[in-house]
């Protein structure tokens, strides 16, 4: 099973499974709008960051748009965002 995995020095772990494109798109929403209510975002909402790109997706995102959401959250961990760091992993399930 591949999971979608998030923690951060403030929070537990949460995963997400992203086994199916279906549960991938969810996953990365589902976490994309959990950040976005922290606001991890404040600088794609006040115009601050200088990544076009970023802001792009930012509002695809906001709009619903899963594959946006997964590449800034792509874009956002790989470029050390504290609180923003996710990845997908392969777990074992027991039986």
């Amino acid at each position: 099973m591949r999971i979608l995995l998030y923690e951060s020095r403030k929070t537990d772990p949460v995963a997400w499974d992203c086994s199916t494109q279906e549960a991938r798109a969810t996953a990365y929403l589902a976490l994309f709008k959990e950040l976005q209510e922290w606001g991890c975002y404040f600088d794609l909402v006040d115009g601050s960051a200088d990544s076009r790109i970023q802001k792009m997706l930012y509002g695809q995102a906001v709009e619903g748009n899963a594959i946006a959401a997964e590449q800034l959250l792509k874009l956002r961990s790989r470029d050390c965002y504290e609180y923003e760091y996710c990845c997908e992993i392969e777990v074992q399930t027991a039986g």
